[in-house]
């Protein structure tokens, strides 16, 4: 070691300088409020109350969670904890000093920390964050700031959450599938409730048989199963500072929520139940109440799960349910995730059936199938008794089907998720009947034809021309092999095939067959007679498909000898009658070869008398 690097060890090893430094660092620490942004605030952040904190082992344990691995497809996802978990830890907590709280997202002090950036000074940060009853006066004298012209890029600013301006920040749906309704803060009643319908405080959602996902300001997303009735009671953004403020009250039934994770120590996200109180900073969870009862699993982060008088912190893999009587019931480790057996990632053909691997002392496991991911649309959500599933009539596309275990006490585990891609093409059916030319005499046909064992949809369509331009019947897409026609044909030369329908957007044809119907046209009346001396005109009622008529007249009503036979387009012929003779006339229409005409009742005609 060379001289001058013994000598620089030794000069900083002497006692003076060592009570030198240990006085500099006792001075930052015991700094004013206002700090670099190093400056974590240890001492309010952690400071202790009279409590207990207890590290708890879970009780009645549905299942011990094991670290999950994906089986290498970028499409399978386990949302796994990790062998070294976290336990839960129950707290007593002491006698409330108000009925004011915030949560314990934000620090103990009730202060939000802003660390400047480069184009912030003390007046912009006050214009920016503060509200009216606030300046930049008042920032510099909460943080004891004697010249704010020296405050640097990278110091922290202390701003109480009071102080900051408050919005509305409304949450959307951004889908709705099945029976969903939504109640205005000030109306009494519900209705339907649709995609992208803005949600504000005050409103409530019930579903029946259908399921909402909710966005909220800061990207949140919380999805509301079935049976479920949740309300809005704070929907809120503290100004620029990027902190949110969500509040909702789960009155019954089930939700699932991903919390965007907590960037500022001011934001807030809690869900009441009537026995409980869920608040998040970052995670993924289930909450699920029946009004007298609630119930709490946690697949990432951690909950503070507050019932009571105990406050427990829930982590990943774990759950909790309490009771409005007694509070804390059960704390539980939740049942592992499935893990797959035959999980395809495409399919050209429907139905496709996914299996899973049974998990060890389970009876029961839920199911539920997204459109696209996890935001998408709930296609279809089951409770079964085996970790297989058969799904058929999917539109193509790509889907995320999550599968988890449900344990003997009601917690559900963990989920195994697959995405896979339907793509499936359609197949033109085999036509059955009726026969290439088939003729029907004054009767229907029925249309029947050969499925392909795919599941696929097909829809009968007739026209009266072979390219179906003029089509006459286009049925619903059925998955029969015929259908009887629920309107009349009317008698005529028709083009019929079959489109089948695959995956919504793939279609095939079958062959082109023609078929003729025929029948009796209906018969004409007359109308009305004109005199002239022996001329008469004769009128008659007009027969739409006729393309002309024929009139007869004769001088007997059984028309044995007919006088004269005439051929005329229009519904009128003029005629000349010998006088003092009586004569009788009738008119049919006239078609082609499949109409089959019809005589009017014999009219009687005199001159003369």
């Amino acid at each position: 070691m060379k001289r001058n690097e013994i000598g620089s060890k030794n000069r900083y090893s002497t006692p003076a300088f060592i009570a030198l430094w240990f006085a500099l660092v006792l001075s930052l620490v015991c700094s004013p409020a206002f700090t670099d942004e190093h400056d974590g605030n240890t001492a309010q952040q952690f400071s202790s109350e009279s409590t207990t904190d207890t590290a708890v082992e879970p009780t009645n344990s549905e299942s011990e969670p094991e670290t999950q691995t994906s089986s290498g497809s970028p499409n399978n996802v386990t949302t796994g904890v990790s062998a070294q978990k976290a336990k839960p830890q129950v707290r007593t907590l002491p006698p409330p000093r108000s009925n004011l709280s915030h949560g314990k997202s934000r620090d103990n002090t009730g202060n939000w920390r802003y660390a400047l950036k480069p184009e912030d000074n003390v007046w912009t940060v006050a214009e920016s964050f503060l509200n009216q009853r606030y300046s930049w006066v008042d920032l510099v004298r909460f943080n004891q700031i004697k010249d704010p012209n020296q405050v640097k890029t990278g110091n922290t600013l202390l701003i109480p959450i009071s102080w900051l301006k408050v919005q509305p920040a409304p949450a959307k749906a951004l889908s709705v599938s099945g029976e969903a309704l939504l109640k205005r803060s000030q109306q009494r009643t519900f209705d339907p409730i649709v995609k992208n319908t803005l949600l504000n405080v005050g409103d409530t959602l019930r579903t029946l048989n259908g399921s909402i996902l909710v966005q909220f300001a800061d990207g949140s997303v919380l999805r509301v199963e079935e049976n479920t009735t949740l309300i809005f009671n704070r929907l809120s953004q503290f100004g620029k500072s990027g902190m949110t403020d969500t509040g909702l009250r789960l009155e019954k039934g089930r939700v699932s929520t991903r919390v965007q994770p907590v960037k500022e120590n001011g934001s807030r996200y809690e869900i009441t139940t009537p026995s409980a109180v869920a608040a998040v900073r970052g995670t993924e969870f289930r909450l699920a109440s029946d009004g007298n009862g609630s119930q709490a699993e946690v697949t990432e982060g951690v909950v503070l799960f507050t019932t009571g008088n105990k406050e427990i912190t829930l982590p990943a893999g774990y759950g909790a349910s309490s009771d409005v009587k007694s509070g804390l019931q059960t704390i539980v480790s939740l049942p592992a995730a499935p893990q797959p057996a035959n999980l395809p990632t495409l399919t050209n053909t429907l139905p496709i059936t996914l299996t899973w691997q049974p998990v060890k002392d389970i009876q029961q496991y839920r199911y539920q199938l997204f459109k696209q991911n996890e935001n998408g649309d709930l296609v279809e959500s089951d409770l079964i008794t085996k970790p297989d599933i058969t799904l058929t009539n999917l539109v193509n596309g790509q889907y995320l089907v999550a599968m988890r275990a449900v344990g003997s006490q009601g917690f559900e585990g963990t989920d195994y998720k697959h995405t896979f891609t339907v793509k499936v093409r359609a197949t033109p059916v085999q036509l059955v009947a009726p026969a290439n030319n088939q003729q029907f005499d004054y009767k229907q046909p029925v249309f029947s034809w050969k499925m392909p064992p795919t599941h696929e949809l097909a829809r009968l369509e007739i026209a009266v021309d072979d390219g179906f331009e003029k089509t006459v019947v286009q049925s619903n897409y059925i998955q029969d092999n015929a259908q009887q026609l629920d309107v009349q044909l009317s008698p005529g030369y028709y083009y019929w095939r079959v489109q089948t329908l695959a995956g919504s957007e793939d279609i095939a044809h079958s062959e082109t067959r023609r078929l003729a119907i025929k029948g009796k046209m209906e018969a004409t009346s007359i109308l009305s007679v004109n005199y002239s001396g022996n001329r008469v005109k004769v009128f008659w009622k007009s027969i739409p498909v006729a393309e002309s008529y024929e009139v007869q007249l004769s001088k007997s009503p059984e028309f044995t000898i007919i006088q004269s036979q005439e051929t005329v387009t229009d519904p009128n012929i003029a005629i000349r009658l010998d006088e003092g003779e009586r004569y009788y006339i009738r008119v049919r229409g006239i078609a082609n070869e499949l109409w089959e005409p019809q005589y009017s009742l014999p009219y009687e005609l005199t001159t003369g008398f």
